[in-house]
């Protein structure tokens, strides 16, 4: 990845972010995942952990469900038969 063993200043901080992002988008459109969101943790990195290098990022996604089961309520209605036969109403 681009931002490996790069400077951890903000703006490539929020680069990493929009750049993951951005390609979590392309994969939202081709329908990979219903939804996904990739951002740099405030909550979980402090001081120590960023001077030591370690940046926390949170990944947040639902993939597409597979459609195991489908359900298909059917009626028979005699409508179609008058349409079909061209009768009366």
């Amino acid at each position: 990845m681009t931002y490996v063993a790069g400077l951890g200043t903000r703006q490539n901080i929020e680069a990493a972010e929009e750049g993951v992002n951005a390609y979590l988008r392309t994969k939202i459109g081709d329908g990979v995942f219903y939804g996904a969101t990739f951002r740099f943790d405030t909550a979980k990195n402090t001081a120590a952990q960023i001077a030591d290098g370690r940046f926390f990022y949170k990944f947040e996604c639902h993939p597409t469900s597979v459609m195991e089961r489908i359900t298909v309520d059917s009626y028979v209605d005699t409508k179609f038969i008058s349409d079909a036969l061209s009768l009366a109403a």
